[in-house]
């Protein structure tokens, strides 16, 4: 498994890619799969991120307690959150992310629509370097 990953998480119905750092990052493939990667597969001090304002897929950093979230994986993470979003032509979208515990479900929410308590905010131009290694080293790709 890839650090910081125990084994008996089922991340299926996730993308997973690394990070330049090293960190594992989980991208879902539909709004049931967001929610089930935002809610049962994220820790409380993972981080979470989204493009703001348009649809698109969450993205987990899996980063141990007690790690900071180094500036390649914010990078890396909010590119995948462009990529895989309507934002992915644009080449350009805020993106917010916060800490996994401050994303909640609202009751009787649809699939993938959550509340961001203190979210961040980052302005990201994908970059095409950025982009073409991490979907070069993208993980199980052929499982679907």
């Amino acid at each position: 498994s890839p650090p910081g990953v125990k084994p008996s998480v089922d991340v299926s119905g996730c993308r997973r890619f690394t990070s330049a750092d090293g960190v594992l990052l989980l991208v879902g493939k539909s709004a049931v799969d967001n929610d089930r990667l935002s809610f049962r597969v994220a820790r409380g001090n993972d981080w979470w991120f989204h493009v703001q304002g348009l649809a698109g897929s969450h993205v987990v950093a899996r980063t141990p307690r007690g790690v900071e979230l180094g500036q390649e994986t914010l990078l890396d993470a909010a590119t995948l959150a462009i990529w895989h979003s309507k934002f992915r032509t644009a080449g350009r979208a805020s993106v917010t992310y916060a800490l996994r515990k401050q994303v909640s479900k609202p009751r009787n929410a649809p699939p993938g629509l959550v509340m961001v308590a203190q979210p961040r905010r980052l302005d990201v131009v994908v970059e095409r370097e950025r982009l073409e290694r991490l979907l070069q080293g993208e993980a199980g790709r052929d499982e679907g």
